[in-house]
């Protein structure tokens, strides 16, 4: 079973999520190697894999370096205890300073351990944040269009 993030003619980022592959009820986040403009998705929502199916094609930059691909950036978090011993909650902390281009998950939401929370942009370079933790999104505290310092709380996850 397939739960797809992105569409023939997204930007994608290296490291940013572009489906979740459902294995035995474990959700497993599939990430682009590659930065680029996704050109085709053999797949769709829902279907049933094979292995070693092709799942989608990046068009890549064909000049681009270090300096012009951007990285999925792992959130930065901070633990906070459950009240009368409840799940633990982990802030999700932004790592750079930027804008908040997109959202991927909203309350309620299940996340895996380098799944894409967001997308910040930052120095005119696109940066997905992936969650270090696994858990349920809690209370997400950014919207899209805000900006954000670094080490700032974008969302809370009960583990």
């Amino acid at each position: 079973m397939v739960k797809v993030q992105k569409k023939a003619g997204d930007k994608v980022a290296v490291g940013e999520t572009v489906l979740i592959v459902d294995s035995m009820g474990i959700e497993i986040p599939i990430n682009s190697p590659y930065s680029g403009i996704i050109q085709t998705m053999f797949i769709m929502q829902g279907d049933i894999l094979e292995m070693g199916t092709a799942l989608y094609r990046v068009n890549t930059i064909a000049h681009g370096t270090v300096d012009t691909v951007a990285r999925a950036a792992e959130a930065l978090t901070s633990e906070q205890p459950g009240e009368s011993g409840g799940a633990a909650m982990t802030r999700i902390l932004s790592p750079i300073a930027g804008l908040v281009l997109r959202i991927y998950k909203e309350p309620g939401e299940t996340i895996s351990i380098g799944e894409s929370l967001l997308v910040m942009e930052s120095m005119k370079m696109e940066r997905p944040v992936n969650s270090t933790v696994a858990g349920v999104m809690e209370r997400l505290v950014v919207k899209q269009g805000d900006l954000v310092d670094a080490n700032q709380i974008l969302a809370i996850v009960r583990q």
